[in-house]
């Protein structure tokens, strides 16, 4: 009797604890239809002019409400964004320009300009001009506003900070720089686009941000970079075109920003920013399995010069790319695999490629256009003879082609990969990846950010800026810095599949208002909430997925096997620096721990922890 005393006290210590005690603990009410409130910092420089109403511009971002019923979600989810406008003083501003002038880098060259002549020419290579001016590191101007406004940003879902910084040089233009690591090699990745190469100091950038456990992102409309004339000349007529940057790149000055261009330009940053806030399952449908299956089909080809398997199967590296998934996204289980062939056993492959080429003499490649129904070919012919079907297994099939004087293309359009299919497609010469005989980038990282479009995730930049936007440590860019999905891609996509099972859970949870035997999976959907509300997405959607099954199957081993790595899993992969008021989950799992010891001892609750 003392025994089962005990039990009850602290069992309703836990739940007390967890805030799911009374009438909380069910949820009767469905998140469906229900606003998803997101908060924005944006903290704006003093060196705006008055007379730019950029407060007001931002402002009109308050209470907007995006509807994502499309998603394929089986109910309704809004993003109602609050913007709050925070000052960055001029002593804010004095500090930053003393760190950035601290660190800058002045030494002859440091940076590029674009020859849109050479490539036009076809002369890849010698398309970035080296050329001298002020840059400053990124990735360290991140750390530092990071660094300097903790205190405010810690509990702010995302944070902005726009910058005018004409009075940081005082001559000449400035710029940001990031220095891009290639997975497989670990060099600094030399080319920015298929076909070119030289780029060895780093690369523009007028903003950065997204760095996994730094919150913040920042923008200055001051800086200037290549970029732009590049997108203009080499994408322009398929699409990716950039309104930001149509005019020949030079330093802002304050006139500017009472322009018609600068209105386009703030309008263009900030809904990129917002579009970079959230997710939607690309092919309509959540993966609601356990595992993600991601078997790599290599159709190699490379006959002149690398004809050795052994020594081209760097270029795709199935762990490296498995690790780089599991982290980002815990509540998957993820098995990457590679199988090589040899393209010339597949004779009815190889001529139905050919009905899809076009030779261009000037360079004496083909280009085969993927558009005119190759794709349908693949995934009707192809893809059946590697997909293994297997229980609670999803499967995003890749296929990789090594190919000695092809390329792949949409159109006039050319790629190395495409997603966002439910399977992916690469297609690699070897002058993409070595110079000489020398490794020069593999296709780990393309492989990763084509997985990621099938996952749901888009481009970090949209339809208004396109490259223009691409400001964000993600590799899912185009200008990615580092081999890593950013702290959007893993906010974006933990938080829908939080509510999704979340709202799953709301829909089932009532059938076991009376059952005690379920009070286990309460507990961990209290722990849930906590994780959700100090946005640890990752952690709050491998619990609430737990819960769902439990109530869907009664099987409570599925709560069991969470709990008992709980405090393991909430200390990683949170996306956001630990703070003290971040831990709650940690107190709030303790009494629970207490209670499960105790629950052990009684044969009445033993099904509990087997």
């Amino acid at each position: 009797m003392r025994t089962q005393i005990t039990i009850i006290i602290i069992f309703s210590l836990t739940l007390s604890t967890m805030g799911v005690g009374g009438d909380t603990m069910y949820h009767q009410t469905s998140i469906a239809d229900k606003i998803v409130p997101i908060t924005v910092n944006v903290f704006v420089d003093s060196k705006f002019d008055s007379s730019i109403n950029i407060e007001n511009r931002l402002l009109t971002y308050n209470n907007r409400v995006y509807d994502r019923s499309r998603a394929g979600l089986g109910f309704t989810l809004n993003y109602k964004f609050q913007v709050k406008i925070l000052p960055f003083t001029d002593k804010d501003h004095q500090d930053l320009v003393k760190a950035l002038v601290a660190n800058e880098s002045t030494s002859t060259p440091n940076g590029y300009s674009f020859n849109s002549t050479a490539f036009n020419g076809g002369l890849k290579n010698d398309s970035f001009v080296p050329r001298v001016g002020t840059s400053f590191n990124a990735v360290d101007t991140v750390k530092w506003l990071y660094n300097k406004f903790q205190t405010k940003i810690s509990t702010a879902d995302y944070n902005l900070f726009l910058f005018n910084l004409t009075d940081v040089t005082k001559a000449g233009p400035h710029w940001f720089n990031v220095y891009p690591k290639d997975i497989d090699t670990q060099k600094l990745t030399p080319s920015f686009f298929s076909g070119t190469g030289g780029l060895n100091l780093g690369r523009q950038t007028n903003g950065w941000g997204g760095i996994q456990q730094y919150p913040l992102q920042f923008v200055d409309l001051s800086s200037v970079t290549w970029y732009g004339n590049f997108i203009n000349t080499a994408w322009g007529s398929n699409g990716y075109y950039d309104n930001i940057l149509t005019r020949p790149l030079g330093v802002w000055n304050r006139s500017n920003f009472t322009s018609p261009e600068f209105n386009n330009w703030i309008n263009g940053v900030i809904n990129t920013y917002m579009e970079n806030l959230f997710s939607e399952p690309v092919m309509g449908q959540m993966i609601t399995s356990d595992t993600i299956q991601v078997n790599n089909i290599i159709f190699n080809n490379w006959t002149r010069l690398y004809p050795n398997q052994s020594d081209i199967q760097w270029v795709v590296h199935d762990k490296r790319i498995q690790k780089l998934l599991s982290e980002s996204f815990s509540w998957w289980n993820f098995n990457v695999s590679t199988q090589w062939f040899n393209l010339s056993d597949y004779r009815t492959l190889v001529n139905e490629m050919k009905s899809f080429m076009t030779y261009i003499p000037a360079e004496d490649i083909y280009l085969l256009d993927v558009s005119k129904g190759f794709l349908t070919y693949l995934e009707t012919n192809i893809l059946p003879l590697f997909i293994q079907h297997e229980k609670n297994t999803t499967n995003l099939p890749s296929l990789t082609f090594l190919l000695d004087k092809v390329v792949f293309s949409w159109g006039d359009l050319r790629f190395a990969g495409l997603g966002g299919m439910g399977w992916q497609l690469q297609g690699i010469q070897p002058t993409r990846v070595y110079e000489g005989i020398n490794k020069s980038r593999g296709m780990s990282q393309v492989l990763a950010h084509e997985i990621g479009h099938s996952l749901g995730l888009p481009h970090p930049f949209n339809i208004y800026n396109m490259w223009g936007s691409d400001f964000v440590d993600s590799i899912m860019g185009y200008f990615p810095n580092g081999n890593r999905f950013s702290q959007y891609d893993f906010f974006k996509l933990g938080r829908l599949y939080s509510l999704y099972y979340k709202n799953l859970i709301d829909q089932i949870s009532p059938t076991f208002v009376d059952n005690s035997s379920f009070q286990q999976a309460f507990s961990l959907l209290g722990l849930a909430n906590s994780e959700f509300e100090a946005r640890r997405f990752n952690v709050s959607a491998l619990y609430f997925k737990a819960i769902y099954l439990t109530f869907a199957t009664k099987d409570l081993s599925f709560v069991k096997k969470y709990i008992s790595t709980a405090t393991k899993t909430s200390a990683t992969n949170t996306g956001i620096p630990t703070t003290s008021k971040n831990n709650s989950g940690i107190y709030v799992f303790m009494p629970m721990v207490l209670a499960l010891i105790i629950l052990r001892k009684s044969s009445k609750f033993k099904f509990f922890v087997r």
